[in-house]
């Protein structure tokens, strides 16, 4: 198991970043940059390296996958229902609220016995990782929930630093099939969605690793994203790829420019027309 780690003083967590003045707060917190260097951490661990890698894990990352392949199947007891808006189908409230009522019993029977203490400041982090019952969206800061409650379990000793390609390779790819699934069945509104600005509507953190999982990579370069063909042979080994593919098939668009500017300009670095001085040739691969 993780290193061993003295469990006292579980308290379920609160929301305290509503102002300005809180989020800077947090952003100068001990917890923010151990979040960070958590973040970097994992990404270092798939640096150049395919999803189908082999990986170090433990039955406790099985049985999150398991939770997790669980949370996806009961999608087909929650049909969406006929309303009169596209976006936002209510019957997401019915999956998010199932989700929350299982959840104290699905990280209990997740964690050994010696853990269950920590159930109670676990499951808010779990249940705010698949969006938002009220306005029925979700965006980066769910996302980033799911990751805060990943590293809380390796803060409480149970999951190591050679883990952290599985974290990546196996848990969070099974984390984006159970979140796209949502997204795609109940049209979750994007939350804070940047539109063609944004990477994405949705996501951030598959960009990122899935970067480090292409660094030295010499056939796929940043304009492979407009290559069928290695879309079509590498999305299942490599995040950023498989992000672009999901765009393409949830937007049923052909170019990659008109709907997200940002990774368009990553290989066209001049595509706006100006004239820049010359500088070092800065990829999301490097």
């Amino acid at each position: 198991m993780g290193r061993h780690v003295q469990l006292t003083g579980f308290v379920m967590p609160e929301k305290l970043g509503a102002s300005s003045t809180a989020m800077s707060l947090f952003e100068t917190s001990q917890a923010a940059r151990r979040l960070v260097t958590f973040v970097q951490s994992l990404a270092a661990a798939v640096r150049d390296s395919k999803l189908s890698d082999e990986c170090p894990t433990s039955p406790l990352l099985e049985r999150l996958v398991s939770t997790l392949s669980t949370a996806e199947g009961w999608v087909k007891e929650y049909p969406p229902v006929q309303q009169q808006f596209r976006y936002g189908n209510k019957a997401f409230r019915c999956w998010h609220s199932r989700l929350c009522v299982s959840s104290r019993k699905l990280i209990k029977d997740m964690l050994p016995e010696s853990h269950h203490e920590a159930v109670v400041e676990l499951v808010p982090y779990f249940c705010e990782s698949f969006g938002n019952p009220t306005r029925v969206d979700y965006g980066t800061g769910h996302e980033a929930m799911f990751v805060c409650f990943l590293l809380c379990l390796e803060e409480i000793g149970l999951v190591r630093n050679e883990e952290h390609k599985t974290l990546v390779c196996r848990v969070f790819t099974k984390y984006m099939s159970l979140v796209r699934t949502l997204q795609t069945l109940y049209w979750l509104e994007p939350a804070g969605s940047k539109g063609v600005w944004g990477l994405d509507d949705y996501c951030f953190l598959p960009f990122y690793w899935g970067s480090s999982q292409l660094i030295r990579n010499e056939r796929i370069r940043p304009d492979a994203i407009h290559d069928p063909i290695i879309l079509r042979d590498a999305s299942d080994e490599y995040m950023y790829l498989d992000c672009i593919v999901f765009i393409k098939k949830a937007k049923k668009i052909g170019s990659k420019k008109d709907t997200d500017a940002q990774s368009f300009n990553y290989r066209n670095p001049h595509s706006a027309g100006e004239e820049r001085e010359p500088r070092r040739n800065v990829t999301p691969f490097e």
